[in-house]
């Protein structure tokens, strides 16, 4: 779901398995590739890397 564009906290995006969610957390991960943390209508928040998420954009 890589669309090679920079996401940051604030941002509303769509996970993989279809969870819509906003970036509260960005880290880097031991191996240099960036984790994004995504909290959902629940409260809960997922961790996913660029691969795994990419930026809601409405109809």
């Amino acid at each position: 779901m890589d669309e090679n564009t920079e996401l940051n906290v604030g941002d509303d995006v769509v996970a993989v398995a279809g969870a819509r969610g906003t970036i509260v957390d960005v880290n880097e991960m031991s191996n240099g590739e960036a984790s994004y943390g995504v909290v959902d209508v629940n409260g809960a928040i997922r961790y996913y890397t660029a691969a795994g998420v990419k930026r809601f954009q409405q109809p």
